[in-house]
């Protein structure tokens, strides 16, 4: 070090380095993504509010943290901004992308950022951290003009939420747009645990995907993972598959969604299918619980859930507990105010497991439009559709259908409405 670092303190947790301005941030970078001794474990704690566009050229050369040195300390916002972050200017497809690339056994709080201009390289994008291992999110905001996400995993606060991560506290109150595979108002991709945090915004997937939601863009992990007492309200749009106010795509462990509300209306338009007020697709064991869906949900195609789009999961287990749906379902075929398809192997079985409990839709218009505005409609106020087996369990205990209408197009030979399942096979 050539200087005395930033601007004072001695990088301990009694004394942290202290960030005050837009150079003390450029100098994380160089020392910390240069591997350089005693700057990647420190403690950071921000004093002063930080406008990088008050310089002619941004000192935010990188991203704070590479996957070859990761950032493993504690940075403390302490509630002030970093305003008008860019890097634009970077085209190289780093492991994370954000005000933090890559961090593993880190804590970063009270960290506020208006205003951010992503790479145009595909990576693991998010606002505050891209990429993050064992770390701690908390009490985060994100606001102001957000650039849109170009490829890999985008999240809102977080791009990739790694085993051992948790996500806490954090509000993001911006418009986000994305057409990363995995796109969440919060994260886009959970190993982890989310818990507590708010998003008031619009969403716009423009890509071909697999997961899209106003939380968790997808779940992904062998081990039990949650996201709890979340919340989502704005307008979703998107052309990709597995669109949702929560979580878009469960897929692979088991984990647990507790708590959570969406709202707003959500529009899946194009040939990919599966939208839902909660969940978009779940294929693995899932717990669904004591959720809300006052948002109307809409899809040209197939499979729209008033909490869950579609499951399907070999030897797997899925519960609904305690839910609410009071917005409108519409999609052409598969539509249920609770589930729009359980789905299983007619034949052979698949040994699943599902309890929908104590669950219910009120007030809600249920419509399909009908395969081409024509044949197989399949709708239900509880579920589209249910293909069980032998070998399989579908259990309805204690619900409540009460949807104001559900519509079916007109002249079809072999309608399928149903106050509760729309069709039961076999």
């Amino acid at each position: 070090v050539d200087k005395f670092p930033f601007s004072g303190g001695y990088g301990t947790e009694q004394s942290p380095y202290r960030i005050a301005c837009p150079e003390d941030l450029g100098d994380m970078v160089k020392f910390i993504n240069s591997g350089e001794s005693g700057f990647a474990d420190a403690y950071y704690a921000q004093t002063k509010d930080i406008d990088i566009a008050t310089l002619e050229t941004s000192p935010l050369t990188d991203h704070i943290g590479t996957a070859a040195h990761p950032f493993k300390g504690v940075y403390d916002g302490a509630g002030h901004k970093i305003e008008n972050i860019s890097f634009a200017s970077i085209a190289t497809d780093e492991a994370g992308q954000g005000l933090f690339g890559t961090a593993d056994g880190a804590a970063i709080k009270n960290v506020k950022v208006v205003g951010y201009t992503s790479p145009t390289a595909e990576g693991r994008h998010g606002v505050i951290a891209g990429n993050i291992t064992n770390t701690v999110v908390d009490n985060c905001s994100v606001s102001g003009t957000i650039s849109a996400f170009v490829g890999g995993i985008s999240g809102g606060v977080v791009g990739y939420n790694g085993a051992g991560s948790t996500v806490s506290n954090c509000t993001v109150t911006a418009d986000l747009s994305s057409n990363s595979n995995s796109f969440g108002g919060i994260v886009g991709e959970n190993y982890g645990k989310v818990k507590k945090c708010t998003v008031i915004g619009n969403l716009s997937q423009t890509g071909s995907t697999n997961g899209t939601a106003g939380i968790v863009g997808q779940c992904y992990s062998t081990e039990e993972i949650s996201v709890e007492d979340c919340r989502y309200s704005g307008n979703i749009t998107s052309v990709g598959k597995n669109t949702a106010g929560i979580v878009g795509r469960k897929a692979a462990g088991n984990s647990t969604i507790s708590g959570c509300v969406a709202s707003g209306n959500y529009t899946l338009t194009g040939t990919n299918d599966q939208i839902g007020g909660i969940i978009g697709g779940i294929v693995c064991s899932c717990t669904v619980k004591n959720c809300e869906s006052y948002a109307n949900v809409s899809s040209e195609t197939a499979r729209a859930g008033g909490i869950v789009s579609y499951y399907f999961c070999a030897g797997g287990k899925l519960v609904i507990d305690g839910c609410i749906v009071r917005g409108n379902v519409k999609g052409a075929s598969c539509v249920g105010g609770i589930v729009g398809e359980l789905s299983d192997n007619a034949t052979t079985g698949n040994n699943q497991t599902v309890w929908i409990v104590n669950s219910a839709c009120i007030g809600s218009a249920i419509e399909s439009t009908g395969i081409n505005g024509k044949g197989n409609p399949l709708v239900g106020g509880l579920i589209g559709s249910a293909v069980e087996n032998v070998n399989s369990l579908f259990q309805l205990i204690n619900c409540v259908s009460r949807p104001s209408t559900i519509n079916i197009p007109s002249g079809i030979a072999f309608p399928c409405p149903a106050g509760l399942v729309g069709t039961n096979n076999p």
